[in-house]
């Protein structure tokens, strides 16, 4: 080990490539968190939007939920979200 001597220019290729490799897995952790908490936004706002039909506009035309929606039967009959691709979470 006493004579073991590396090039320069690999050790500066190892070290762009560590420094890569941390800029790369940082931006990779950034978009994860960032999707991460649009999930949770979407999530919210869809469970406002359920309350606020529920609680406000169906008071409002005197629309209970068994209330007889033709074109909501005719989609239904029509496949309804069968053409739709699903997606799923592991």
């Amino acid at each position: 080990m006493k004579d073991f001597k590396m090039p320069v220019a690999i050790i500066t290729f190892l070290a762009a490539q560590a420094g890569g490799m941390v800029w790369f897995l940082s931006g990779l952790q950034s978009r994860v968190t960032t999707l991460e908490y649009s999930d949770s936004v979407i999530e919210m706002t869809a469970s406002e939007n359920r309350r606020y039909i529920r609680e406000v506009i169906m008071p409002s035309y005197n629309i209970s939920d068994s209330w007889n929606n033709p074109h909501y039967t005719m989609w239904i009959d029509q496949g309804g979200w069968s053409d739709i691709r699903e997606c799923k979470h592991d």
